[in-house]
């Protein structure tokens, strides 16, 4: 049983009989986009390629979500390091003084 393709929805008068094996999309191939007037297969390519590139440019240039843009952000940010760095050092030493205090138990 022969198929309508894109033809009789874009004004074209084209009937498509679908083999087995073609790629296939919904119900329409993708060899329908011949069957298109060129002016609007060519709207059709512009309008994919512009939203590839928009893809491409939100990808690269759009700004990253863990960026800190205020200042105030980037102080408490800097404020945080500064604080887990020094808990870290008070944490290696308080372990080493209880390393030295257990080992002179186990002397005594």
């Amino acid at each position: 049983m022969p198929r309508r393709g894109l033809g009789p929805l874009l004004g074209c008068c084209a009937e498509v009989e679908y083999e087995a094996g073609a790629l296939n999309i919904g119900r329409y191939r993708i060899t329908d986009v011949a069957d298109m007037p060129p002016a609007l297969a060519t709207v059709l390519g512009m309008v994919v390629i512009a939203l590839l590139a928009g893809v491409v440019w939100a990808v690269l240039w759009l700004p990253d979500a863990a960026k800190l843009r205020s200042p105030a952000a980037r102080e408490r940010a800097k404020r945080r390091k500064e604080s887990q760095k020094r808990q870290k050092e008070l944490r290696s030493r308080r372990e080493s003084l209880q390393r030295k205090a257990a080992r002179r138990e186990d002397t005594t």
